[in-house]
Order: C-alpha cells, then sequence, then structure tokens
C-alpha cells in the first residue's frame, strides 16, 4: 500500500500538472464575453488582478530583462490589445520559469513514490518545456494581436461608411472624422475618437492623430485612410469615391482572410478525421494480422 504521505505528493503533483497544461489549451468560447464585447464603449483594459501582483512582479522583471539580447518586446501587438508590457514580461519570463521550476518538482515527487526518471530525460524535458513557454507567449500574443486587428479593419470599414456619407452631406474634413468616429460604438471607435482628442489637443490635423495611431498599432489600413484624408484637407478634393473604393477593397480582402481560416480549419479538421480513422482500422485489424502471423 502507497503511504498516505507519498499519495498526496502524487496528488499535488498531478493537480500541478494539470494546472499547467490547462494554461497551453485555448479556452471555450464565451458568449457573454464576445457580446459584452460587441456593446462596450471603453477600449479594453487590464483586470484587478493584472494591476494587482502580475503587474508588480512583470515592472520588475521588465526592469532586468528589458535590453536582453534575443529579448524583443512587441510593442504594436501590445498596443493594438492595450497590454502594458508588464504583464507581457510576467507571461513570457514567468511561465518559462514556472516550467523550469515545476520540472524538478514533478521528478521530486516521482522519486518520492519511487518512480525514477533518468536525469538527461528530465534535463531534456525541462528544456523542452522551458523553450514551449517561451516562444509560446509570443505566438499567443500574436495570434491575438492578429484577431484584434481583423476586428479592428472590420469596425473601419464601417466607419470608412460614415466618413464619405458626411462628406458627401459637404462636412468638412475634421468634422466628418470627427462625427464619425462619435456615432460608432465599441472599443476600436473608441480609440479612433482617442486619437483624434489628442490631435486636437496637440493642434495637429486629425489625420496627423489617424496616422499615429496606425502606427502605434499595425495598421495599415487606417493610415490610408489619413492619406485620403489629408488630400481632401489640404486641396479641397472630393474623396467620397476614393473613401468608398477603399472600403470595398478592405472587405473584400477580410472576406478573403476569413475564407483562407476557413479552408485551413477544414484541412485541419480532414486531417483529424483521417487519423481517427487510421487508428480504427489499425485497432480492427490488428487482431486478425496479429492472429495470421501467429499461424
Amino acid at each position: 500500500m502507497i503511504p498516505l504521505p507519498y499519495l498526496g505528493a502524487g496528488c499535488v503533483a498531478g493537480l500541478g500538472l494539470a494546472v499547467l497544461t490547462s494554461e497551453f489549451l485555448p479556452a471555450p468560447p464565451k458568449l457573454t464575453t464576445a457580446l459584452d464585447r460587441m456593446r462596450q464603449t471603453t477600449a479594453p483594459q487590464p483586470t484587478s488582478d493584472d494591476r494587482g501582483l502580475r503587474m508588480r512582479f512583470g515592472a520588475w522583471l521588465a526592469e532586468r530583462a528589458d535590453g536582453l539580447p534575443g529579448l524583443t518586446v512587441p510593442v504594436k501587438d501590445l498596443a493594438i490589445l492595450n497590454k502594458p508590457r508588464e504583464l507581457w514580461f510576467f507571461d513570457k519570463i514567468g511561465s518559462t520559469v514556472l516550467v523550469l521550476l515545476g520540472v524538478p518538482y514533478a521528478m521530486a515527487m516521482f522519486y518520492l513514490i519511487g518512480f525514477q526518471l533518468p536525469p538527461v530525460l528530465a534535463l531534456v524535458i525541462a528544456v523542452v518545456g522551458a523553450a514551449v513557454a517561451w516562444f509560446g507567449a509570443d505566438y499567443d500574443l500574436a495570434a491575438r494581436a492578429r484577431k484584434a486587428r481583423r476586428e479592428f479593419d472590420w469596425a473601419l470599414a464601417s466607419y470608412l461608411d460614415l466618413v464619405a456619407l458626411r462628406r458627401l452631406g459637404d462636412a468638412a474634413a475634421a468634422d466628418a472624422l470627427q462625427g464619425a468616429a462619435e456615432l460608432g460604438e465599441g472599443w476600436v471607435f473608441v480609440r479612433l475618437r482617442e486619437a483624434l482628442h489628442h490631435a486636437r489637443l496637440e493642434r495637429v490635423p486629425p489625420w496627423d492623430g489617424l496616422r499615429k495611431l496606425a502606427d502605434e498599432v499595425g495598421a495599415g489600413a487606417l493610415r490610408d485612410v489619413a492619406d485620403i484624408m489629408s488630400w481632401s484637407g489640404s486641396d479641397g478634393a472630393s474623396v467620397y469615391t476614393a473613401l468608398r473604393a477603399r472600403t470595398k477593397a478592405l472587405r473584400v480582402t477580410l472576406g478573403n482572410a476569413q475564407a483562407e481560416d476557413a479552408a485551413a480549419a477544414t484541412v485541419r479538421l480532414t486531417m483529424i478525421g483521417a487519423f481517427l480513422a487510421l487508428v480504427l482500422m489499425i485497432l480492427i485489424g490488428y487482431p486478425a494480422f496479429s492472429r495470421i502471423l501467429s499461424t
């Protein structure tokens, strides 16, 4: 019979491994969260727990790890997600350190129950796990930033329609940009209003504020809008046709991107189905082949 302390240590180790594994699995989508994000009128902000211990520990890591060779802060991805860089340091370095410390802990738990792993295997697991955690943080951030930029572009297409309609009604370029931003809801329109507000406070043209936001979050379509409106503000040209053409091109690009994502998802599902079919064929055919080979 396994002693009770060893059994408790094994349960704790299993729980820790389960929690660690759950961090790398994609969370199921929540309909309420998606609806709240569609209705929200403020830009995404970090939650209260992010401003607590994680922020303080992330700031401590940022002071000591910033500027290290091979460590580049993805500024644009953090800007589009409105995520502080301290949280990125915490997620990237903290998860790596957690894996490096978790492997020796798991080895100790296995040793207590009488199962000893070779040190070389444990070292390989630790290195591979740390590498996955190190690069996985960047991959997860890039994936979420790519999704946010696509959402940004969809909202920008609606913003372009509103600006074009206001320009068609003989509104000035600055008034068209500001008025269209006031009509929309959601975090994208909030970011647009903030950029226009900062441009007004700095006494610069509104399209310069949009260019600054485009460079900050890496939105090329927004820079095109700023360029079109700057032409309108400089020589008084009518840009209704240009705005409508840019909106159409943007929606076509986004539609093609969605079609590519759907095709990729179909391919993945097909591969999974083929793998399951192969496993089923092996399970069904193994007894027959085993009996044939044994006779």
